[in-house]
């Protein structure tokens, strides 16, 4: 075991005990993994789009770059700048709800909250997201302008169930953009913008009713798996595939009726991690969420 790997591992065990968030100078911030790192000039945590506008308009003055990143989790290094960072962590809340006559309902929200807590949020109003992707550590902006998704044929990624966005520009400029635009081309372009068309502001989703769903685990060997899989993935709301030494176990998701229980309960609505049962019922757990460090450079 080598210094540097000795010294990456106490750095890692350090920030998990003692990180503190770090507003100004002298910034240091590293992802999820530490694979991506950068020094900004400086690290602030808006919370307004006042505050926003401001951040993006001095940052213009300065003739100096502005990064709006989301929570440091994407293996890729597109949340890096030697410029300004901010952070909408403290920009997360509730604004608005629209009921529906089919039952679903528009939910604006601010563009930091993270997933977890808008999946709970959404559970309280008696609502949810069609679909979500493997975790729920990750702000709902920065989720969907990656284009993160889940599994299944009939479903989009998260980005598909916005209905409408307010986006900041470069000149500080609000645009309030949405599906039922005569010309939706910004708003396109927003939903997946990888943060190159403004900072987003608030989001509208639109949330189905809450539904429960089954879970079903069939053993196939691999010759019964290629014939059946087609199918599989065509008739279920998702398909996952598991090898066990010489069987394959398939992995299905269905969206029954009301008297099946809930796969997640309450206290399981993160994301995913490992197996674990929860009053007999199969479900998957939440890890904490410990993506995006930001600290004074060593």
């Amino acid at each position: 075991m080598t210094m540097s790997y000795l010294a990456f591992v106490c750095q890692y065990l350090l920030s998990h005990v003692l990180m503190t968030a770090v507003v100004g100078q002298d910034i240091f911030f590293y992802d999820w993994d530490h694979m991506q790192t950068c020094t900004p000039l400086t690290y602030s945590q808006p919370q307004s789009e006042g505050d926003i506008i401001s951040a993006i308009l001095t940052a213009k003055a300065l003739n100096e770059t502005l990064k709006v990143i989301g929570t440091g989790h994407s293996f890729s290094g597109i949340q890096l700048t030697e410029g300004h960072m901010v952070s909408l962590d403290r920009y997360n809340d509730f604004l608005g709800r629209t009921d529906l006559p089919d039952g679903s309902a528009l939910v604006e929200v601010q563009a930091g909250i993270r997933l977890r807590d808008f999946n709970a949020g959404l559970e309280e109003r008696g609502v949810s997201l069609l679909n979500l992707g493997a975790t729920a550590a990750q702000s709902v902006a920065g989720a969907t302008a990656t284009g993160t998704h889940g599994t299944g044929t009939q479903l989009g990624s998260i980005s598909t169930q916005i209905s409408a966005l307010r986006l900041v520009d470069s000149t500080g400029s609000v645009h309030l953009v949405s599906e039922q635009d005569t010309d939706t081309d910004l708003f396109e372009a927003a939903r997946v913008g990888l943060g190159a068309v403004g900072a987003i502001s608030t989001m509208t989703f639109k949330a189905v009713p809450l539904f429960k769903l089954r879970k079903r685990l069939i053993e196939y060997e691999l010759p019964t798996l290629l014939k059946v899989s087609s199918a599989c993935i065509l008739t279920h709301f998702s398909v996952q595939t598991v090898c066990k030494s010489l069987t394959f176990g398939v992995v299905l998701i269905e969206i029954p009726l009301l008297e099946i229980p809930l796969l997640m309960c309450r206290n399981c609505l993160s994301c995913w991690s490992n197996m674990s049962d929860c009053n007999g019922i199969s479900h998957l757990t939440p890890t904490r969420p410990h993506w995006c460090y930001v600290k004074k450079s060593p």
